[in-house]
């Protein structure tokens, strides 16, 4: 077989993939799908018929992993329609929390606009509710974007592509990692890049919703030259990680937007553990119109909804609201977090333990735990 390139750069991988002929390629899908599935900037048909079979040889030899089989139905449901499974590394035991799936409802090699959503905390391969409520997220983007451009022609990804922390309170403070998940990020979207079958790269918007706000933002600001997207969305963030303003993200800064609730004790965090708000005027982000709803609501909420699906398909007039400009820092619906200089860690603990159970007043927004037993638990 014709080696792929060691560098595993989404360039090098595309220019590999387009020399081999057609029995090449077909040796490679047969003999070693994990090398396939897992190198950014080839086809994602190619991608997700590599990935399927990973899949479908690990439930054979795991058929009691009911996570995996929850991924199995998500991307053969509908069958005219099947979303593509962009990556998938199994766990190393049932169970585990360290595999990963990307999942893409449409195909984003061809998608007039494509949304990619980096989940947070306890978002993991083997959460079945996680994993099934993620999909149904950016298909959720996806059915109303199209019926936005009536275009029929947006793709949603769910990238699970990195390791996120499992615990509120002794992990999600960490930022080890995010620090290995942003080059991955990074490469992924390159690989999309380097994957278009036509010259134009079409229109990238990726949002970091929670912690995965800061692997979005990690992956931005380590960009040599231009970020591979054209607007970044940053939701429920309680910091970037050390960036500091919207002009170090390597994208045009009236294209990094922000979402936070009046309703979502988690972006008053203090700044000492993830860094400067994107919600702070001196940010200088675009500050979208957001619903009133806890940390968990950014998606089921239709005006936060409506603001992300705006951005996704670039249309900047919409996203002003009736009677004001829409300004860096002056939020419409959402509140201005209470940053505080003078803290320690001890505060901020507090501050986490207390935006996880939702203390405070109902007039101040419902507690976030205990959830109803038939949904899944929050992510951070």
């Amino acid at each position: 077989m014709v080696a792929p390139p060691s560098s595993n750069a989404p360039a090098e991988n595309a220019a590999w993939w387009k020399r081999l002929t057609h029995e090449q390629r077909e040796r490679h899908l047969r003999q070693d799908p994990a090398e396939v599935g897992t190198r950014d900037g080839l086809p994602s048909r190619v991608r997700d018929r590599a990935n399927r079979t990973i899949l479908d040889a690990y439930l054979r030899d795991n058929p009691e992993d009911t996570s995996a089989m929850v991924l199995h139905s998500q991307v053969n449901t509908p069958a005219n329609d099947r979303p593509l499974l962009l990556n998938y590394q199994p766990p190393p035991r049932v169970g585990d929390t360290r595999g990963l799936a990307v999942v893409s409802v449409g195909d984003p090699d061809t998608a007039r606009q494509t949304a990619v959503f980096v989940p947070g905390t306890r978002s993991n391969i083997s959460s079945g509710p996680h994993i099934a409520r993620g999909i149904s997220r950016v298909r959720r983007l996806r059915e109303e974007a199209d019926l936005l451009t009536n275009d029929g022609n947006t793709a949603g990804v769910f990238w699970l592509g990195c390791k996120m922390p499992d615990k509120f309170l002794t992990q999600a403070a960490n930022k080890s990692f995010a620090n290995a998940g942003y080059p991955v990020l990074r490469n992924f979207l390159f690989g999309l890049r380097a994957a278009r079958r036509k010259g134009d790269p079409g229109r990238t918007t990726v949002i970091g919703y929670s912690y995965g706000s800061i692997v979005v933002a990690r992956a931005a600001a380590t960009t040599q030259g231009r970020f591979p997207a054209d607007a970044i969305v940053f939701e429920g963030s309680t910091g970037l990680g050390g960036v500091k303003h919207a002009s170090e993200l390597n994208v045009d800064p009236a294209e990094v937007y922000v979402q936070a609730s009046n309703r979502d004790r988690v972006v008053g965090v203090p700044s000492l553990v993830h860094g400067a708000n994107p919600m702070a005027e001196e940010f200088g982000a675009r500050v979208l119109e957001t619903g009133s709803h806890g940390h968990d609501g950014y998606w089921d909420d239709a005006v936060s909804r409506s603001g992300k699906v705006n951005v996704i398909c670039g249309l900047h007039s919409r996203l002003e609201p009736p009677g004001r400009e829409l300004t860096p820092g002056k939020p419409d619906r959402a509140p201005k977090p209470r940053l505080s200089k003078e803290t320690n860690v001890g505060k901020a603990v507090t501050a986490i333990q207390r935006a996880i159970r939702g203390k405070g007043t109902p007039g101040e927004g419902a507690p976030l735990l205990p959830l109803p037993s038939n949904r899944a638990e929050p992510s951070l």
